[in-house]
């Protein structure tokens, strides 16, 4: 490829809506381009990036005899579940055991669910990733074939030089992979003492211990205008510790009622998760009204109306609580769990915080930034069982067959190497992640021996199976130099005024300073250099 033939849109500073670094040297690399809120635009170069890691992906997917299947688009933006496409399969067209294992994947854009943040790439409505199910006949394969998919592209993320932590398995048998990044939106803590790591919005929250108080009796008190845990506080002249919040909402169309101690904050995350929901919003006046009989800031445990009522775990240890009576103007002092009502689900739904500990070793915790980039899952047969996709086994009964996920969010993936790989120059791409693998420079474009050997260079090069970009412009050589650090091509060979004793200029990108080559010794240099990685794939 040439330079005077590409859209190579570099620019000298970025654009102001671009807030972070990632986003600045996308914009300043010609990389992508913003077309309207959280919605960008792949240019070639970053197509091409884009390109190498799914080569990458793909090829490990190979590896594991996987096939690619793909969905229509449309359809896809109608129905987000991702899994439905891939078990419609499975119920269709897979009747017998020997059909396992059988593996499927695509890559292809995906609806963005997470939650709105900054208008940034990695907040796009819509992210490019892969996503794979691997389906077993039995526990036993699936239990293998984890091994194995982990491992697999665990190196691909090693062979991209990124730095990243896996975590601890949570409680829905999901590991995630999350890279290190100051700029990152999400937060993961690590424990100081063993190998714990979780995501901050995922990890398990133990409950304080209870105390050795006497259960006193229940007592209904007059609380006029006391309708916040502050104002609660200050009535009753108590600890917040001594409050339980109750919080209404809307989940899939049931009220549920949650309690939580009343200095902590509620994590809808883990509250969705317990009661396996999918949507989750805070029930609106008119509900909490007919749930509670009673105004807003009068929600209890005792005698609610909800459908569903759930209590943190903590909360079973504490005694002789607070909290409202659904009764407008009233609350109960003296509130026990067990002894005075009892809860239809009980579990963690804590904010993890920096008061918290280990939940494996009661070490304290870091707080760490980083962004999530992919998760593997142990679906069992949850997934299968869900439309009764069953498949004969070798006796002739009906079995559902054991599934594991895979995704990658490959804009997700970019965003980390740019943010862990740059300097002031710009960015430094790993080899297998590179637009290019080699930049050849011509000092002046008018000179003939300089050009005459750029050409011979880009041919051989070429020839010998290499992503080769010539910068053919008209320009300074300054400027080229400055575009080919900016981009983070990782090898520039620059032809200058030793073009006639055929000695070039050799500089790796993390390079400080060239190095004199002669031209015949190029070529094993750069071979020398890629296959170091092209034997680690």
């Amino acid at each position: 490829m040439r330079v005077s033939s590409l859209l190579m849109p570099t620019l000298k500073e970025a654009p102001a809506d671009y807030v972070t670094l990632s986003s600045r040297l996308m914009a300043r690399a010609g990389l992508v381009r913003r077309i309207s809120p959280r919605l960008y635009n792949y240019l070639p170069l970053g197509l091409k990036v884009r390109s190498k890691i799914e080569e990458s992906l793909r090829r490990e997917l190979e590896k594991l005899r996987s096939q690619e299947i793909d969905i229509p688009g449309l359809v896809y933006k109608e129905t987000p579940e991702n899994s439905h496409f891939f078990v419609d399969i499975l119920k269709k067209d897979v009747k017998s055991y020997r059909a396992f294992p059988l593996y499927l994947y695509r890559i292809g854009q995906i609806l963005n669910t997470r939650e709105k943040g900054r208008d940034t790439f990695i907040n796009s409505r819509v992210s490019y990733a892969m996503e794979a199910y691997f389906f077993e006949k039995d526990n036993r394969n699936s239990e293998t074939s984890y091994e194995i998919i982990y491992k697999l592209f665990s190196n691909v993320l090693g062979r991209l030089n990124m730095r990243y932590c896996i975590t601890s398995y949570d409680e829905f048998n999901t590991q995630e992979f999350i890279t290190h990044s100051h700029e990152g939106e999400d937060e993961f803590i690590t424990c100081s003492q063993c190998d714990y790591i979780a995501d901050v919005k995922t990890a398990k929250c133990l409950p304080e211990g209870g105390n050795s108080e006497e259960f006193l009796k229940l007592e209904k008190i007059s609380t006029p205008d006391i309708k916040t845990i502050d104002e609660l506080k200050a009535f009753l002249q108590i600890d917040a510790k001594k409050l339980v919040k109750t919080l209404i909402y809307k989940i899939d169309g049931k009220t549920v009622a949650a309690l939580i101690r009343g200095d902590r904050s509620l994590n809808e995350k883990k509250l969705l998760r317990l009661i396996k929901g999918k949507s989750i919003v805070m029930a609106d006046k008119d509900v909490v009204e007919k749930v509670t009989d009673a105004e807003l800031g009068f929600a209890g445990p005792i005698g609610i109306k909800a459908d569903i009522l759930v209590a943190d775990d903590e909360v079973l240890n504490m005694k002789n609580w607070a909290a409202g009576a659904n009764d407008t103007g009233y609350h109960y002092i003296n509130v026990n769990y067990g002894k005075d009502f009892t809860a239809d689900i009980i579990g963690d739904l804590k904010v993890f915080t920096e008061k918290d500990n280990c939940p494996y070793c009661s070490s304290p915790v870091s707080f760490k930034k980083g962004i999530k980039i992919g998760h593997l899952s142990k679906i069992g047969t949850e997934l299968a069982g869900s439309i009764n996709a069953y498949y004969i086994d070798e006796d002739g009964s009906e079995k559902y067959s054991h599934a594991l996920e895979l995704s990658m969010d490959i804009d997700r993936i970019i965003v980390s190497i740019i943010e862990q790989h740059n300097d002031e120059s710009g960015i430094i791409w790993p080899i297998l992640a590179a637009p290019f693998d080699v930049v050849i420079i011509p000092v002046i474009s008018v000179n003939e021996e300089q050009v005459k050997l750029s050409e011979s260079i880009y041919e051989n090069l070429v020839e010998m199976g290499f992503n080769v970009l010539l910068d053919d412009r008209n320009e300074r050589a300054g400027v080229k130099f400055k575009d080919a650090d900016l981009v983070g091509i990782p090898i520039r060979i620059t032809v200058g005024k030793k073009a006639g004793e055929g000695i070039v200029e050799y500089k790796k990108r993390t390079d400080i300073a060239p190095v004199d080559v002669k031209v015949e010794d190029v070529y094993p240099k750069i071979k020398k250099e890629f296959d170091i990685h092209m034997d680690n794939l």
